[in-house]
């Protein structure tokens, strides 16, 4: 009953307009999480909710946190932890958290997961991410990133249609 509640709380934080509104559901999830893998997952929640609020350095925490409870599920599973969308994510946020006090090292986590073969279902997720981000902070590519910046539609719209994307 409670794997239901906590991902009841995840949808609703997810699918909430309102940052206070999501990072409330996000919090309750945190606290009903039974194990550290559903923790793992829940604070990249709570780093996405916190995000959208504009609260980078408590999402940098939470981003630790789940960092935290990866390392512990690992160990509870008596093996390494291979959750290749969980890892996309984290990376994403952390970067998006990263990318107005250390632009270098946001950049340089989002070059290194697009460029990971064991992430190589979710690079297209990575790429939109971030490039959503830099349009909304009105910043620009770098230019290492590759894609035709002079077409009609936005960017992550583009990098949509290149990977067969529909939101």
């Amino acid at each position: 009953m409670i794997a239901l509640e906590v991902d009841a709380r995840i949808a609703l934080s997810l699918a909430s307009p309102k940052p206070r509104d999501a990072q409330r559901q996000a919090r309750q999830a945190v606290e009903l999480s039974p194990h550290p893998y559903v923790a793992y997952q829940t604070q990249l929640v709570l780093a996405e909710a916190l995000l959208r609020a504009g609260s980078a350095d408590q999402a940098l925490v939470a981003i630790n946190r789940a960092y935290v409870h990866s390392r512990a599920a690992a160990r509870a599973l008596g093996a390494e932890l291979h959750d290749p969308g969980l890892q996309a994510l984290a990376i994403s946020l952390e970067a998006q958290a990263l990318l107005d006090s250390h632009r270098d090292l946001a950049h340089g986590l989002i070059r290194s997961a697009l460029t990971d073969p064991a992430l190589q279902g979710f690079h297209a997720g990575v790429a939109i991410d971030f490039v959503t981000c830099l349009e909304r902070k009105a910043l620009a590519l770098p230019a290492w990133f590759q894609v035709d910046a002079h077409g009609l539609l936005r960017l992550a719209d583009q990098l949509r249609l290149q990977h067969k994307l529909v939101y």
